[in-house]
């Protein structure tokens, strides 16, 4: 054997362990190198906003009609009040109210001191009554208030107007509304070039109200009991008109 090729032999083991050191150091050393990730958020959602609005006419009222009588003994107060009351009623059963469309919503007893006594005595008492009128012919609401002075009753705490089948508008008010924020994705998605998918998310919101409310201070009808006098000949009520609105968002998956 040549010098050489026993230099080569001896040095191939050598080179044979220094090659697997050096392997095993580099796989080491893989396993513990930290491993750094860039990521980069990109939002995959479309929203839109669409609005309906349905104008509205109420077509039903409700109005609340009370008395309120002063005297030095209950029961004489409580009598004169249950009289005009029942007279009330019976007016506005003519006007063919119905009796489950007239309720009693209060009905309140209050004494009345005398503070100038050093004893704080009692001088009378109040009766206070109101009902509720529900009036489902709008022709008749000045009749009812009438009705109501004409017999004695002397308080109108308010008078409200709504509708009769508000949810029939609430549903014409919602489709206007979708179909404009169909509207508005279709045109905006284009423009933008958003290639649009299924909508993923639905909300809504209710802007207005079809009620309106006018109020009735007991001095603007003469007051007293027995059949007083309106202030008027008859009352003309204007139920006016007014609007449903209604908001919803789409939220559309972008493709």
């Amino acid at each position: 054997m040549s010098i050489k090729q026993l230099l080569i032999n001896s040095l191939k083991p050598l080179f044979i362990i220094t090659f697997t050191i050096l392997l095993i150091v580099g796989i080491f050393q893989t396993k513990l190198a930290p491993v750094f990730h860039t990521t980069q958020s990109i939002s995959t959602d479309f929203s839109v906003t669409g609005e309906g609005i349905v104008a509205v006419a109420p077509d039903q009222a409700e109005i609340s009609l009370g008395i309120i009588i002063n005297d030095t003994s209950v029961k004489s107060a409580q009598t004169k009040a249950n009289s005009q009351i029942e007279t009330v009623k019976a007016s506005l059963k003519t006007l063919g109210i119905k009796n489950d469309d007239i309720k009693t919503i209060s009905y309140n007893i209050n004494p009345n001191y005398d503070y100038t006594s050093t004893n704080r005595a009692i001088k009378d008492y109040t009766v206070n009554i109101t009902l509720n009128i529900k009036v489902t012919e709008l022709n008749k609401v000045g009749d009812v208030i009438d009705a109501g002075t004409a017999g004695g009753l002397n308080t109108i705490n308010n008078l409200q107007f709504s509708l009769k089948d508000r949810q029939k508008a609430l549903d014409q008010a919602r489709e206007l509304a979708v179909e404009n924020a169909k509207r508005q994705a279709e045109i905006t998605s284009k423009t933008a070039g958003i290639s649009l998918g299924k909508i993923i998310y639905y909300s809504e919101y209710e802007q207005g109200s079809d009620s309106y409310l006018h109020s009735y201070e007991a001095d603007t009808i003469k007051q007293g009991i027995g059949g007083s006098e309106p202030a008027v000949a008859q009352t003309d009520i204007n139920p006016g008109s007014g609007e449903i609105k209604l908001s919803v968002t789409l939220t559309y998956k972008t493709l």
